[in-house]
């Protein structure tokens, strides 16, 4: 619980070290974004695309606690920082480079001890996406990498026993007069009869 006095200062009311708010299910495969506060997590949330963790870290001091805690359970997971634009949130994404996660740098040209929920505020969560998914870090896209214990089989079903599976791409192929089309028109009546 956090208390935030008329002056903006605020107040824990307890310990917060290595505790998180999660702004989306967790899955451990995916990489995570860790934001400072609340609002900022749900904020990014909104604007990062999918495939992403995101957490906020209930402040800017305890995010390399988390991510340290993280980092024990997840150790080939890809970590990144979305601090605020001010001195607590630089310091907040330095450490937490030197533990490995990639910064995402706060846009240019916006104001000290802004974030990127001011962003969603200031220009909408379109614009805002579009200036969070530059700023992004360029990954190998559309590679994914799986672990054999992630991997699923599903076995398949035949329209045509041991011959042709459904939703599969099949090819029939032969020299001209080998009677493909008499073969093909068999197989689409014999499937259409129920007979397999």
């Amino acid at each position: 619980v956090e208390r935030i006095l008329p002056d903006g200062k605020k107040r824990s009311l307890g310990s917060k070290t290595g505790l998180f708010f999660a702004a989306r299910p967790i899955e451990g495969d995916l990489p995570f974004i860790l934001t400072e506060g609340t609002a900022t997590a749900l904020s990014v949330s909104e604007i990062a695309p999918a495939g992403y963790n995101v957490l906020g870290t209930f402040g800017a001091g305890n995010m390399p606690n988390v991510l340290q805690a993280l980092r024990a359970k997840y150790p080939n997971t890809v970590f990144y920082t979305a601090t605020d634009n001010d001195a607590a949130g630089e310091k907040a994404a330095a450490s937490c480079e030197s533990q490995g996660a990639k910064r995402i740098p706060f846009p240019s040209g916006e104001k000290d001890g802004a974030d990127w929920n001011d962003l969603v505020i200031r220009y909408g969560a379109a614009g805002a996406q579009r200036m969070f998914e530059g700023a992004l870090p360029k990954t190998n896209a559309g590679t994914t990498i799986l672990r054999c214990d992630r991997l699923q089989y599903n076995p398949r079903e035949h329209l045509v026993k041991g011959l042709i599976t459904q939703n599969s791409l099949n090819v029939i192929f032969g020299i001209s007069g080998c009677a493909k089309t008499f073969y093909c028109t068999d197989m689409a009546l014999s499937i259409a009869s129920g007979q397999t």
